[in-house]
């Protein structure tokens, strides 16, 4: 959370007398889908956060002594020991400790060390999901992306990544005058693998000057030094039918798809709206963008092809629970677009509301019985 989303966090936490007030609480300070109020919040860390501790309050494990914020805490582990910099000095920490968190890498060596010592020493526990992925840091999307490639034709879309430590536009221009004579004329250019909007990019080639081609994306797309995720890279052009973003979780025995809900992408073209002609898939701009709710058993039926496609591909990226983007395109086939963290749960009223916190409950649950049986 930020500090600003944490202080409201703290201020709700105040609202709270007994168990059942978390639920009211999300109810009426947590954003949904079309819905407006005057006092919100739409970080899902918020959400889990009031989730997680309804669940630990249900289990009645330990008395809650303190909650902290770590973002600007200062700790030193000394071999099994913890301090904290408290105002002046430096304190042993002697209570029992949960580092809790639903989505930052725990990349840093002291999360590393106590993820060891959490082995032997039961003072200290780390709840994470996806465990597994310790290291793994949010923007690697393409790091899961690889765990596919056994089975690219499949759910993979075409796509052609340049290491290139000379940038001009001469470089460029030959770049492009390969793919286009070897691989494809209809291409998506991304700036990296989260970029969304202004740096997204869809072209013919065979509609453009090469060399004017080249200098433009030159200036946009390929002015960082190759760092190991500022790589432009290239898509082969989908006509996607549907996009879908799928919240599941899988189950901790059994390791069973479990789906909680699916929203459905609405991409609205404004009238004589050419994707092709446009210097950037700028959404906000150009696509009126809106979601929609289905019915977790209608989808089931109606799209069995891609549930089977979400089981296999989320048994491969071994991700506990996680939320899948899936293109179901014109020409029949499932392509995987990209794995998130929960950011931004787009929570509708009423039913859904309930299925995404019954998500976020088996989520901490399963953290629970990893960690505690």
């Amino acid at each position: 959370m930020t500090e600003s989303n944490y202080n409201f966090f703290l201020k709700k936490l105040l609202l709270i007398e007994k168990e059942k007030d978390i639920d009211i609480i999300i109810t009426k300070y947590y954003k949904k889908v079309w819905i407006k109020w005057a006092e919100y919040i739409n970080d899902a860390a918020f959400l889990e956060a009031l989730i997680f501790l309804k669940e630990f309050l249900k289990k009645n494990m330990w008395a809650i002594k303190d909650i902290e914020w770590i973002r600007e805490k200062n700790f030193v582990l000394y071999m099994n020991d913890i301090y904290m910099f408290n105002e002046e000095s430096w304190v042993l920490q002697k209570w029992k400790k949960v580092f809790v968190t639903s989505r930052d890498s725990w990349y840093n060596p002291f999360f590393l060390c106590l993820n060891e010592i959490s082995k032997y020493n039961e003072d200290i526990k780390l709840l994470k999901p996806n465990l597994k992925e310790l290291k793994w840091m949010y923007f690697d999307k393409w790091y899961f992306t690889s765990k596919l490639l056994y089975n690219w034709s499949k759910y993979l879309w075409k796509v052609a990544f340049p290491l290139m430590m000379k940038k001009d536009s001469d470089s460029i221009k030959s770049l492009l005058l390969f793919i286009n004579s070897k691989f494809w004329d209809k291409i998506v250019i991304k700036w990296a693998m989260w970029e969304m909007w202004n740096q997204v990019r869809a072209i013919r080639l065979s509609d453009h000057d090469i060399d004017k081609l080249a200098k433009d994306l030159e200036k946009k797309y390929f002015y960082l030094n190759c760092y190991w995720f500022n790589v432009p890279y290239f898509v082969e052009y989908y006509d996607i039918k549907n996009e879908f973003r799928i919240y599941y979780t899988r189950d901790y025995y059994n390791n069973k798809l479990k789906v909680f809900s699916v929203k459905k992408k609405n991409n609205e073209i404004i009238w004589e709206w050419d994707i092709f002609s446009k210097d950037s898939l700028a959404m906000y701009k150009d696509i009126n963008v809106t979601r929609s709710i289905w019915d977790i058993d209608d989808f089931k039926v109606r799209y069995k092809y891609i549930i089977d496609s979400l089981d296999e591909i989320s048994s491969t990226l071994t991700l506990e629970t996680w939320v899948i983007e899936l293109a179901d395109l014109w020409e029949k086939g499932v392509k995987f677009i990209e794995v998130n963290q929960l950011w931004w749960s787009l929570m509708f009223p009423w039913k859904d509301e309930e299925k995404m916190k019954d998500l976020y409950s088996e989520m901490w649950n399963n953290m629970f019985m990893r960690i505690w049986l």
